[in-house]
């Protein structure tokens, strides 16, 4: 079993990806705290945790479901792998993610990061097909060569950077700035169709009076809402509307 968060696709891609070479079934997190985690369904010896990297850590509705977690007996004797997809580096995300484990009694033998189009376009720029496709391509040729390893059960540490959980505090710190809703804006040409309001994971954007309001100070800044408006409506600071809209072209439904 994988769990997965993904707010525009990279995740549950990777996930989809790994699941299939590795023969096993990929779960939305956050369907799984929804309707129960059906940790106990799964008997094919893996399991696997897969989320992107904000600001060197993780983000907070994934977070919130590994402190939720437990598996059927601990690991089970299974393979547990965790994959951080990030657009340079996975920072210090992994070694989180370890650590939460451990408190349940889960240790993790391998764990991995992918580069995927930074989807944090506050910053960065994603108007370029060109450069998002070739980044892809060689993700692709990462998932691969991930799936190969999770596939023979080795274990090891296979992330490019080594940033230990002591880290955190200061990538928590700038996540905290990141997640102020104070910065989002609505365009003049929102039609009120309400798709930010149902894709948002935390439920923070809600539907007021036919547009859609950040009904609380912080969110967690997965910017789903930005990237999925069909009209382009919804921007954060000054640079995300030159900056250009992403979701995973071969990702699906999100969920």
């Amino acid at each position: 079993m994988i769990y997965y968060f993904s707010a525009t696709g990279n995740s549950k891609y990777v996930a989809g990806r790994i699941a299939e070479e590795t023969g096993t079934k990929a779960v939305s997190a956050l369907e799984a705290a929804k309707n129960g985690v059906p940790d106990n369904e799964s008997d094919d010896g893996i399991l696997g945790f897969v989320f992107p990297t904000y600001a060197w850590v993780i983000p907070t509705v994934f977070e919130d479901f590994l402190k939720g977690f437990e598996a059927q007996q601990g690991a089970g004797g299974r393979y547990v792998f965790v994959i951080a997809t990030c657009g340079a580096t996975s920072g210090c995300s992994v070694s989180l993610v370890r650590r939460i484990l451990k408190t349940h009694g889960i240790s993790t033998d391998a764990s991995f990061d992918i580069r995927m189009p930074d989807t944090w376009t506050p910053i960065f720029d994603l108007s370029d097909k060109k450069r998002n496709d070739e980044r892809l391509k060689s993700a692709d040729e990462e998932i691969t060569a991930a799936a190969a390893k999770i596939k023979n059960r080795e274990k090891g540490y296979f992330n490019r950077t080594k940033a230990p959980w002591q880290a955190a505090p200061v990538g928590r710190l700038i996540y905290a700035v990141m997640r102020r809703t104070g910065g989002f804006r609505l365009k003049e040409n929102c039609t009120g169709c309400g798709r930010c309001a149902s894709a948002c994971p935390t439920g923070v954007l809600r539907m007021n009076s036919g547009h859609p309001s950040w009904t609380e100070k912080k969110c967690a800044m997965c910017l789903r809402c930005l990237h999925t408006c069909p009209v382009n409506a919804i921007k954060y600071g000054n640079r995300t509307e030159k900056h250009g809209q992403y979701v995973h072209p071969r990702a699906g439904k999100l969920d």
